[in-house]
């Protein structure tokens, strides 16, 4: 019998091909190295918990499926889950009807009722200005902020080039800098010149 080293210091693709054999502790440490940051970024394109927790959970589900049948990734795995991760979501947005509120953050005792509304603020309009991306450039701009995911790894997950993630990210930033712009020069304009 060869004997393996502990499952931490393995890599995914060693570790799903042991989860494709039927070692169910290999998966469980794929899901504890992917599953909590899939599960933000499931978040952030449903725009709710409770739905971004269950994409997340389906994906690591569907991905465990898809190993058990031989249907495992032919990419890197990670950028595989990812990618899984993103139809769920997508698909679990489509058959949604209603979209929820931003949810707000509680008041800390140390907020005062300005600085609480203000927060407010700065956040409904900064998810309005991401909402209001693309959706490819929007997707990989969530992947690289929230995930912390490489540009390759991105495109691999978005199925385009690890330039075009590049160049996605970069305008979406820039985007979201003149939306931030322009609402702090609009209220920084003295109130007879705003239009």
């Amino acid at each position: 019998m060869t004997a393996f080293p502990p499952h931490h210091v393995v890599r995914d693709e060693v570790l799903a091909r042991r989860a494709a054999a039927g070692d169910e502790d290999a998966f469980a440490v794929l899901v504890s190295r992917h599953h909590p940051r899939i599960e933000r970024y499931c978040r952030s394109i449903v725009r709710h918990d409770e739905d971004g927790s269950d994409a997340a959970q389906n994906a690591m589900a569907k991905a465990m499926l898809a190993l058990r049948n031989g249907a495992g990734p032919d990419q890197a795995v990670r950028a595989w889950l990812y990618r899984i991760a993103h139809n769920e979501a997508i698909s679990l947005l489509r058959r949604r009807r209603d979209e929820p509120e931003l949810s707000d953050r509680m008041p800390t005792q140390g907020d005062s009722l300005t600085d609480t509304v203000e927060l407010r603020d700065d956040v409904a309009r900064l998810m309005d200005a991401v909402r209001h991306l693309p959706p490819g450039m929007r997707s990989a701009f969530l992947l690289r902020e929230l995930t912390g995911l490489d540009h390759r790894t991105i495109g691999q997950v978005l199925g385009i080039s690890q330039g075009a993630s590049r160049q996605a990210v970069c305008e979406a930033r820039q985007s979201l800098r003149r939306a931030t712009s322009a609402h702090v020069m609009h209220w920084r304009r003295p109130p007879a010149l705003r239009s």
